[in-house]
């Protein structure tokens, strides 16, 4: 036989002569001493650092600087956060590490240029970038003094080019799995051995528990997991042989190496003289019971009877009953991120806007000058606010007040104010208003009034912040009640700006998943700015054609809410959604009534529809009647089902604002206009050629004759902008594919287009509406021409073209217009 000896290493000799062990031990001292002076150095000047200190990138004139370092701390610490943001705390994480790696005399850090060293320091590299890279693009909003942003100059660069090149949640994923694998390199550890030393710690330790709440006595290696307990079993069942060698020969290659039980070889213990000596498994009495029955000599026959015959357990774990298919997803929205209050212009701090020696003054010559054109008044109480001051009259005896309303010119030339408004009655008082313009006039800004209590304990998802009333508080109203708003006034009023207010603060308060919006721009300027934000259900709407589309399918879409409502038994948008939870709940899901029976398709909770349409005079004169009728069927109908609509126009004028629109749209907010005749348009009273201008708006509510005068918040171009940007940052929009088509089933899922009426799942549907949008032709006679087909099925069709909007109700002499004609 052949015998195979193994061939000796050959020893590499060092000929650089070794330290005295007494000189090697001190150096080893100083050199980890010297790191932990470094170590804390750098902890205290990150800890201690002040944007005020004339450090790197900041100069100034200060005797001594803040930073506990002193000055050379103030630039070090400057430097590092100025490059990396708050990831340089990573560098001192690095330094500590450094050091315990030479207190304990560990390689694994050290400056040779080996692999497991080069490994180590470029993990903490790619740790490093990832985490300046992650702080910039997610934690830029922390209010922490930095001398630049969050993630420092080189996490900006990186985090906008991979935000650019992946979008905002590619570049989270990828950067966060950076770190991960950062971290593992630079410590060389594995993350599934630390989470199975996790798992094997938490068993250990709940075995530990169990044993001393039910005692000593008792056997638990039931407890232990069957992945666990095969090793062990396996290793008892093998029979022992007293004959066979511990190990096999050094020159036996026919003697196969004996594997190691798994429990054997991770509790054996080495002894002094190269001994492996048994640990806790080899000890009979932690084998499982069933095997103390057996003798070491059995047979596997015997074996296998002796475990059949073993007493089963007290108690066996019951298979989890099974779920119905439309269970498992359970109903989810994510908190939503909604944007911080400081991306708003803070309003200043602001005075009184008018003493009471002013306002004192100014009632009595109130008194003089009306008494002076024989109406007699007294002044009883004035009421400033942060733009007009409203003064509270007392006509005296045998005055009318019409008689003052019609010296309202008169007085204002009296008292030199631009304008005077007199409220002949006040709700709920015996006395007459007079609202004077203030002297030094006050900007309202909308962050005010989102930060109020009235704002934030609002639990509607559709609260709009108009505003400061007359007496400086804020005017938040819920467009859900409203459910619809007109709005209008002229030029420069401030009409617009209100517009981006509502939309501000609508965004402040709802996630995507709970208010979408169809914004329609046809000034292609004032809306543009909302453009890709994740509210949005299309692009902004600049083409009057794709708006009139957008309008058809916001109806088809609330004939389809009806009908699902109608079948859920539930009579509005926040019913229906109240029940989806409910039954979410009880962990279950309700199926959708009109999906397929061989295949159910759970229902989702519905987000309620804001369609703002910026200037509706362009949309009525552009598109016409279509419009108009589209519009009006919304007003009337679209509320229950969660659509709303705010309509806003420069031009108040009868043939824009209709009355078929106006009788079902009884929520108005007028701005300056510019005579008494557009006043009546809008409000149906006089009243809004008096305001000033600059978002002094009057609010009427439905329901109510009393419009209440509002002072528009204000909100700039940037703090749009920076509210949409963040919104970017969040997500992206989830556009209804074909919502711009004019196809009335646009956009829906299989499931939700069987909602639709069984007349329009006639195979002809489809080419009918071609045939109509073609010809602009749209009677029954003509589709039973063009199509082939008898009188009641073109009527059937006829019938389904107007519930989705393809064509108009008929008219008294019957006939239909095409509302969604290819022009």
């Amino acid at each position: 036989m052949r015998i195979l000896r193994k061939r000796k290493p050959a020893v590499v000799r060092n000929d650089a002569p070794a330290l005295p062990p007494k000189l090697a031990k001190l150096l080893h001292q100083a050199g980890w001493l010297l790191a932990l002076a470094c170590t804390l150095f750098l902890l205290v000047a990150l800890a201690s650092y002040s944007p005020d200190d004339n450090s790197w990138s900041h100069s100034a004139d200060l005797p001594a600087p803040h930073n506990w370092a002193g000055a050379a701390g103030a630039w070090l610490a400057d430097l590092l956060l100025f490059v990396f943001g708050l990831s340089a705390w990573w560098l001192a994480a690095l330094a500590g590490l450094i050091t315990w790696c030479v207190y304990r005399d560990d390689d694994r850090l050290s400056l040779s240029l080996d692999l497991p060293g080069l490994m180590a320091y470029g993990g903490f590299t790619l740790l490093l970038l990832c985490s300046a890279a992650f702080e910039a693009i997610r934690l830029y909003s922390l209010e922490v003094a930095l001398p630049l942003s969050a993630g420092g100059i080189l996490g900006g660069m990186l985090g906008q080019q991979l935000e650019q090149l992946l979008g905002f949640t590619g570049a989270t994923v990828l950067l966060m799995a950076g770190m991960v694998a950062g971290l593992a390199l630079c410590i060389q550890m594995s993350w599934l051995d630390a989470m199975e030393a996790i798992g094997g710690g938490l068993e250990d330790a709940w075995l530990a528990l169990r044993r001393q709440v039910v005692g000593d006595d008792e056997d638990l290696s039931s407890e232990r997991p069957a992945a666990r307990a095969e090793p062990d079993r396996a290793a008892a069942e093998a029979p022992a042989r007293p004959d066979a060698p511990d190990t096999p020969e050094a020159g036996d290659s026919s003697a196969p190496a004996m594997p190691t039980p798994p429990h054997a070889a991770d509790d054996a213990v080495l002894t002094p003289d190269g001994r492996i000596e048994p640990g806790m498994h080899d000890d009979p009495a932690h084998e499982p019971p069933v095997l103390d029955m057996m003798e070491d000599n059995a047979q596997p026959e015997a074996a296998e009877a002796a475990q059949a015959d073993a007493p089963a357990p007290a108690s066996e774990p019951t298979p989890p009953p099974r779920r119905n298919p439309l269970a498992p997803p359970r109903l989810y929205l994510p908190d939503p991120i909604l944007p911080p209050i400081k991306l708003l212009s803070a309003a200043p701090a602001s005075s009184p806007s008018l003493s009471a020696e002013a306002r004192d003054s100014t009632a009595r010559l109130i008194e003089s000058k009306l008494a002076e054109f024989g109406a007699p008044v007294n002044v009883v109480a004035a009421c400033p606010g942060p733009v007009v001051t409203r003064y509270e009259l007392a006509p005296a005896a045998g005055v009318k007040g019409a008689q003052v309303v019609s010296l309202s010119k008169d007085l204002a030339r009296a008292l030199a104010t631009p304008s005077v408004r007199v409220l002949e009655t006040l709700p709920g008082k015996t006395c007459m208003g007079l609202e004077l313009p203030n002297p030094q006039r006050r900007t309202v800004y909308v962050s005010e009034v989102i930060a109020s209590p009235a704002y934030q304990s609002s639990p509607s998802r559709l609260s709009l912040a108009l505003g400061l009333d007359i007496a400086g508080q804020p005017m938040v109203v819920d467009l859900a009640r409203m459910p619809h708003v007109l709005v209008a006034g002229a030029t420069g009023s401030g009409k617009s700006v209100a517009l981006n207010a509502m939309l501000v603060s609508l965004l402040y308060k709802a996630a995507p998943e709970e208010v979408r919006l169809l914004l329609i721009d046809p000034k292609m300027l004032e809306l543009s700015a909302y453009q890709d934000i994740p509210h949005l259900l299309a692009p902004v709407i600049t083409d009057m054609g794709q708006a009139a589309h957008a309008l058809a399918w916001c109806v088809s879409e609330m004939e389809r809410r009806y009908r699902l409502l109608s079948a859920m038994g539930v009579r509005n948008l926040a019913a229906y959604n109240q029940k989806l939870r409910d039954a979410d709940s009880r962990d279950e899901r309700i199926a959708d009534p009109f999906a397929d029976p061989d295949d159910p398709q759970p229902l989702d909770l519905m987000p309620a529809i804001v369609v703002v349409v910026d200037e509706l005079a362009n949309l009525m004169l552009t598109t016409g009647k279509k419009v108009e009728e589209l519009i009006a069927r919304l007003a009337q109908k679209a509320r229950a089902a969660g659509i709303h609509l705010v309509l806003a126009t420069q031009r108040p004028t009868v043939d824009v604002i209709t009355g078929l629109i106006k009788a079902n749209i009884p929520t108005r907010i007028a701005f300056e206009v510019a005579s008494k005749i557009d006043s009546r348009t809008i409000l149906d009273q006089m009243g809004a050629e008096t305001l000033l201008g600059q978002g002094d708006m009057l609010y009427k509510p439905s329901g109510t004759d009393y419009p209440l005068r509002v002072h528009g918040a204000w909100v700039s171009d940037g703090d749009v902008q920076q509210v949409v940007d963040f919104l970017r940052r969040t997500g992206r929009p989830d556009y209804v594919e074909g919502l711009l088509d004019g196809h009335p089933s646009v956009g829906l899922p299989r499931s939700r287009r069987a909602a639709l009426p069984d007349s329009m799942l006639d195979p002809l549907y489809d080419e009918a509406v071609t045939l109509v949008r073609q010809s602009d032709k749209a009677s029954v006679t003509h589709l039973q021409r063009e199509l082939q087909v008898g009188y009641n099925r073109a009527i059937r069709l006829m019938e389904s073209l107007e519930q989705t909007g393809v064509v108009s109700a008929a008219d008294s002499s019957g006939n239909r217009s095409v509302l969604l004609s290819l022009d």
